[in-house]
């Protein structure tokens, strides 16, 4: 028996620190610094959640030993101090753009580690920028096409409706759908 635990643990503790989270509806609005902290806190307690004793270093902590300020991704965390590859490492893409997707899923799966998790967005409603991503179905394609040049690596990727509504903080989670794109 591992001494980790499932995915399922890492995806249920970073939907529930989302939802734990009062200001999460007015902060998803905005999308802004506070959504980006309120994500990779959510991502940093996934990792604690599938992988315990993990030790987690978050983007802009401030200390000189900050392993996700060096790599810049949002989470890194590690099981043991010296130099083995990250355990789980973690980024958020704010963009919308394709190009921007497609490189952040390539930096996470060029490094290796047994976790890999991204947090990106579509937009499906008219006016939005050209060359954005429009649905889960083109995400999931676009990372599949990065992953083709990898393989045998996988990306797990929690993907929402930019324009999504969530006016409860229990509906935030909701707004995330959750699948793993690899090449095998």
């Amino acid at each position: 028996m591992s001494e980790y635990h499932s995915l399922g643990d890492f995806k249920a503790a970073f939907y529930k620190t989302l939802a734990a989270d009062a200001d999460a509806p007015a902060l998803w609005k905005e999308k802004g610094d506070d959504w980006r902290r309120l994500v990779a806190e959510s991502l940093a307690q996934g990792g604690r959640a599938e992988f315990p004793g993990l030790r987690v270093s978050e983007r802009g902590q401030g200390d000189d030993d900050n392993l996700a300020d060096d790599l810049a991704v949002e989470v890194v965390g590690t099981l043991e101090p010296g130099w083995a590859p990250p355990v789980v490492i973690a980024d958020h893409e704010p963009s919308l753009q394709r190009e921007q997707l497609q490189r952040r899923a390539w930096k996470l799966l060029s490094i290796e580690a047994r976790r890999r998790v991204l947090v990106c967005y579509w937009a499906d409603a008219p006016g939005r920028p050209r060359g954005s991503v429009r649905s889960l179905p083109e995400v999931q394609a676009l990372v599949k096409q990065v992953a083709r040049a990898l393989p045998r690596r996988d990306l797990y990727v929690l993907a929402a409706p930019f324009a999504g509504n969530a006016r409860k903080r229990t509906e935030v989670p909701k707004l995330f759908d959750s699948h793993i794109v690899g090449v095998w």
